[in-house]
């Protein structure tokens, strides 16, 4: 593509692959990382991707931290792509928001899974990612734009 040369409408920002989990996840506790969902899809050798999560941490004491990470491959072990930590401020039920962005260049033409976790990282323990039918947490792959 030359300089210039329209861009398809398909090549900005397509959704490759979306998780939207619904209940939420299994409590975790001290410093045991825990994966609470997945994301999979076939990503093509050089293109570049945009792995985001977006969603809600609480704990069942005030205060102290929750790690939320982005990570290569299913489960806990892979390379962590990004990491938020999210203060947990009291007990609501509700939660506290977390957004979190990676970028991602595919280095092989193969279907490719990204992990959602989650660690007490400080404090407080106990803690879950929240979600609801009607207030989903995300995790999702879309192309960035075909080069």
């Amino acid at each position: 593509m030359a300089a210039g040369d329209p861009i398809p409408w398909s090549y900005i920002a397509t959704r490759v692959a979306e998780t939207e989990l619904t209940s939420d996840s299994s409590i975790w506790d001290d410093s045991p990382e825990l994966s609470v969902g997945t994301v999979s899809a076939t990503l093509v050798s050089g293109e570049r991707y945009i792995i985001w999560a977006q969603g809600r941490v609480s704990g069942g004491t005030a205060g102290g931290t929750a790690g939320i990470r982005i990570r290569e491959d299913s489960g806990i072990s892979g390379t962590q792509l990004q990491f938020a930590n999210v203060y947990i401020g009291s007990t609501t039920g509700n939660g506290f928001s977390f957004y979190l962005y990676a970028d991602y260049t595919a280095a092989a033409t193969a279907s490719k899974t990204f992990s959602l976790t989650g660690q007490s990282t400080g404090g407080v323990h106990n803690q879950q990612i929240r979600a609801a039918a009607n207030a989903p947490t995300f995790l999702v792959i879309d192309r960035l734009v075909a080069q």
